[in-house]
């Protein structure tokens, strides 16, 4: 059997009289959970694919036991004796994006639409050319991307349990993690700036190198002056669906007559992977648009 233990030890406002609200705990619960499961379905499935759900089997195998409050702040702990190493896989995750996170001088990110007027300069120029949407990926950096995909989906959640600290109401507070796998990792320690750095790593988007794919238009919104156009379509090799942004109502008008038509022909399109975390779902990530293929 694996040791499997999580302790989380809320300070400060937002443990007043070492008491937390029903909201911080529920929300605190929900997400470790999340991140429990996200780590039992890279371990027991080998990956964990967008929008991957417990089988009925599964839920006995990533139950916690909650154990009893402690005194010092809020401090409680869960566990499970399973055969997996959950808490391992989850600390190989928090761990990265901790050690990141530690660095107060975070590089700046353009937005995705800036980075997308840079990518069409490229392609336009002749600067970059566009790769298959297949050959994109090596075959040997599949395992990589795989742990990678499943880093990101586990630290979204840890993310969210953080985000209660940065609330104003609760400044000065503070959330220790202590995870407990088949040996006792260190104690990640958080407060309001620790974990808004912790968000940026975790939530940093870029897109990467533009590629060539054909794809069938599915669903278009033109967005409004607060969003940015945005549409569904179908990948011709892998059937799967996914979002495509566009930058400008120029790109998104490009593509609306692929919509229109009765039969929706398939069209060939170059495109950008929204890289999140430097990772990205080949099977459905969002693109981002740059220009009909030529």
């Amino acid at each position: 059997m694996a040791r499997n233990i999580i302790l989380f030890h809320y300070d400060g406002p937002i443990a007043e009289n070492h008491k937390v609200t029903v909201r911080t705990l529920g929300h605190t619960l929900t997400h470790l959970q999340s991140a429990i499961d996200r780590a039992f379905l890279d371990l027991n499935y080998g990956a964990v694919v967008k929008h991957a759900r417990l089988k009925a089997n599964d839920y006995p195998l990533t139950d916690f036991v909650v154990g009893h409050p402690a005194d010092g702040g809020y401090i409680l702990d869960l566990f499970n004796a399973g055969r997996l190493k959950i808490v391992d896989r989850i600390n190989v995750a928090v761990a990265r994006a901790f050690g990141e996170a530690a660095n107060e001088a975070l590089p700046f990110v353009e937005s995705l639409v800036q980075q997308a007027e840079h990518r069409a300069e490229a392609v336009n120029g002749g600067a970059q050319r566009p790769n298959s949407f297949s050959a994109s990926v090596p075959a040997a950096e599949l395992n990589n991307q795989r742990a990678r995909y499943a880093d990101r989906a586990i630290n979204r959640e840890v993310d969210q349990v953080l985000s209660q600290i940065r609330v104003d109401r609760y400044e000065g507070s503070t959330l220790e993690l202590k995870l407990t796998g088949d040996r006792a990792h260190p104690a990640y320690k958080f407060d309001a700036a620790k974990s808004a750095r912790f968000h940026q790593v975790v939530s940093t988007r870029t897109l990467g190198h533009p590629v060539r794919l054909t794809v069938k238009f599915r669903a278009l919104d033109g967005g409004n002056r607060s969003s940015h156009p945005v549409g569904k379509a179908i990948h011709k090799e892998s059937g799967k669906v996914f979002i495509i942004h566009f930058k400008s109502a120029e790109d998104f008008n490009s593509v609306v007559p692929y919509m229109r038509a009765n039969n929706r022909p398939e069209v060939t399109i170059v495109a950008c992977p929204v890289l999140e975390y430097e990772v990205f779902d080949w099977d459905a990530g969002d693109m981002f648009f740059i220009r009909l293929d030529q």
